[in-house]
C-alpha cells in the first residue's frame, strides 16, 4: 500500500514538473488602429515543433490610403525551467518605404547576425535575446510577480538593452471583449517615444494590447479580437 501510495506521489509530481516545462500554445488574432482609424490585422501564433522547440510567429498586414506595410517575423527558441534560450530568428518588412530583413542565428557563445544583408557577429555573455523571443520570456516574468525587466536583444542588427516596468492594473476593453490586464511601459531615456504592452490574467498573461506614441500622439494600436489555445 505505502509503495503504491509512494509511486502514485512520485507520479503526480513527475506530471507536474513535466507541465511547468511546457508553454500554453496559442493563436491570436488582433486589430491595428491608427488614432482610432482601423489599420488592418495581425496574427500571432506560439507552436511546437516536431524537435521540441517552440515557434512564436507573428505577421501583420495594414494599409492606409497609399500606405501600405506587410510584416512577417518568427523566432525558435528552447524552453526549460521558466527560461527561454533562442535558437533563431527571421523578419521580414514590405510595403511603402524601404524594405527589411534580418537573420539570427544564434548559439551559447555567439549570434550570428545578417540585417539587410549587413553582417556582424556579436559575443553573447549571457542569454541574447530577439524582437520576439524577449515578449515570451516577459510573459513569463510577469507570472513571477517581477515589477522591472531587462533584456539583452539584438534590434535592426544591433545589440540593445530593453527595459520594461509594470504601471499597474487596468481593466481593458477591446475587440475581444473587457480583460483584467497589467500595464507595462517600455522605459526610455530622453525620448519621446513611448511604448505599452497589456497581459491578461485570465488569458494566461498573453499580449493583448501593444501602443506606440510619439510626442503623445498615438503611432499604432494593436488590439485582441480572438484567441485560441491549442
Amino acid at each position: 500500500m505505502n509503495k503504491i501510495l509512494v509511486a502514485t506521489v512520485v507520479g503526480l509530481f513527475a506530471c507536474l514538473a513535466q507541465a511547468s516545462e511546457e508553454l500554453q500554445l496559442f493563436h491570436a488574432n488582433y486589430e491595428v488602429y491608427y488614432q482610432g482609424s482601423h489599420l488592418g490585422n495581425g496574427v500571432r501564433k506560439l507552436e511546437r515543433l516536431p524537435n521540441g522547440k517552440y515557434r512564436m510567429s507573428s505577421e501583420s498586414k495594414l494599409r492606409f490610403l497609399l500606405i501600405s506595410d506587410t510584416r512577417y517575423e518568427a523566432t525558435e527558441f528552447t524552453y526549460r525551467g521558466g527560461q527561454l534560450q533562442p535558437v533563431s530568428y527571421y523578419f521580414t518588412r514590405k510595403g511603402t518605404g524601404r524594405d527589411h530583413r534580418m537573420l539570427v542565428n544564434f548559439s551559447a557563445r555567439q549570434a550570428w547576425v545578417n540585417y539587410d544583408n549587413k553582417k556582424k557577429v556579436i559575443q553573447v555573455k549571457e542569454v541574447l535575446f530577439d524582437p520576439l523571443s524577449y515578449q515570451v520570456q516577459l510573459r513569463l516574468d510577469v507570472m513571477q510577480d517581477k515589477s522591472t525587466f531587462t533584456y539583452p536583444a539584438v534590434i535592426k542588427g544591433n545589440l540593445r538593452q530593453l527595459d520594461f516596468e509594470v504601471v499597474g492594473e487596468e481593466l481593458l476593453k477591446l475587440p475581444y471583449g473587457k480583460l483584467n490586464t497589467i500595464k507595462l511601459k517600455k522605459v526610455r531615456k530622453n525620448s519621446k517615444r513611448e511604448t505599452y504592452i497589456w497581459l491578461a490574467k485570465e488569458l494566461n498573461y498573453i499580449l493583448v494590447r501593444l501602443q506606440q506614441k510619439e510626442n503623445g500622439k498615438e503611432e499604432a494600436d494593436l488590439r485582441l479580437a480572438r484567441v485560441k489555445f491549442l
